[in-house]
């Protein structure tokens, strides 16, 4: 969604976005495949590559 929001222009919102994605990270730098919003912590597994290739 960030990468959309800045190929459309709006670059200041993809920046906080992708901000807000990084601050999810747990102490290893990984993100898990789902987020639960009620509980404000990651879930499910730890994908291979999709959210950690550069």
């Amino acid at each position: 969604m960030a990468d959309d929001l800045a190929m459309i222009g709006r670059v200041d919102e993809a920046r906080k976005l992708f901000e807000k994605l990084l601050s999810l990270r747990n102490d290893l730098g990984l993100l898990a495949e789902e987020w639960d919003p009620h509980l404000q912590r990651q879930v499910g597994n730890f994908p291979q590559a999709f959210s950690h290739v550069p």
